[in-house]
């Protein structure tokens, strides 16, 4: 943990301000999401518990 922490004081990293490549895009709302991304038959996943699943009743679609 001490070498780590000689390290970063060494490269001048704690404390120092960071630009952010994306954040006046995100700030101007021009930033692209996953969900901004639109392809023919693209497949769509929602995340679903073991316990969901074991209280669902499995039917005809």
């Amino acid at each position: 943990m001490a070498i780590e922490s000689t390290i970063t004081a060494q490269a001048g990293i704690m404390g120092a301000s960071v630009a952010r490549i994306y954040g006046p895009m995100k700030t101007t709302c021009t930033a692209q999401y996953d969900a901004d991304f639109h392809f023919p038959y693209m497949a769509h996943a929602v995340p679903v518990s073991i316990e969901d699943l074991l209280k669902s009743e499995i039917r005809e679609a």
